[in-house]
């Protein structure tokens, strides 16, 4: 299981009023292409995958990150897969 404060800790400052991160499960994998958050960063050329959360902080000195968006709240909202042991991430393409 991922540990949630140790992967937003990554990629986002904590505040006084820090809490965890909401978390969606991506059940079926192929339905997140019917996200308007997907058609946003696939538009600014982003490429996409599922990673163990173990290897996130090597995948960010390249570039990747999480794939986020905010809540009704304004707190991090993280897209893992059923189980909760896979990350979807994302970075520009290279060219």
């Amino acid at each position: 299981m991922l540990d949630l404060a140790d992967l937003t800790s990554l990629f986002f400052e904590p505040t006084d009023e820090w809490r965890e991160p909401a978390v969606v499960a991506i059940w079926d994998l192929s339905r997140f292409e019917d996200e308007p958050l997907f058609h946003r960063l696939t538009n600014e050329g982003h490429i996409f995958q599922f990673v163990d959360g173990t290897r996130l902080r090597k995948l960010a000195w390249t570039g990747w990150e999480p794939v986020t968006e905010p809540d009704e709240n304004g707190r991090p909202v993280i897209f893992t897969d059923r189980r909760g042991e896979l990350v979807l991430v994302h970075r520009p393409k290279q060219h």
